[in-house]
């Protein structure tokens, strides 16, 4: 299968961006999870032939090296169990200089709840897990969503 190389992607208004541009960005290696459903969408608009997709789960995933890495929504999926598993090998998947977005949930996160199989940081921990990243933006929420 070829790669879809693109100049530049630019995202404004888009969940936690307000706007974010990143040039140069080369090939591009699509993940797609179990909520898949506007994903598909959006690939139903690029030729077929210049993607590779992969549904895989984080723990599972064969990671390659890549400049940009976005985990929007993703991590905190993983069972507490393997999450600095995978966070290791996503840090490990980072090319020199390339770039991590994603979020944790807290500690306080409505989800919390016990029994469930997710991950809930700490600040601290989340601090612990980005170790070695240069932090270009660190924002924390504890709101109440009730």
């Amino acid at each position: 299968m070829g790669n879809l190389i693109l100049n530049s992607l630019e995202i404004r208004n888009f969940r936690g961006f307000q706007h974010l541009k990143i040039e140069r960005l080369g090939r591009v290696n699509l993940i797609v999870g179990k909520n898949d459903e506007h994903a598909i969408a959006i690939l139903a608009t690029f030729p077929q032939e210049h993607l590779r997709i992969v549904q895989s789960s984080f723990v599972d995933f064969a990671f390659e090296t890549y400049d940009l890495i976005n985990a929007h929504y993703a991590l905190p999926f993983v069972a507490k169990s393997r999450f600095y598993e995978v966070v290791a090998r996503v840090k490990q998947a980072l090319q020199p200089g390339g770039i991590f977005v994603g979020q944790f949930f807290g500690i306080h996160d409505e989800w919390n709840t016990p029994g469930r199989e997710m991950t809930f940081l700490t600040r601290e921990e989340a601090e612990e897990a980005l170790q070695g990243l240069e932090i270009v933006e660190f924002r924390e929420e504890d709101v109440d969503s009730h």
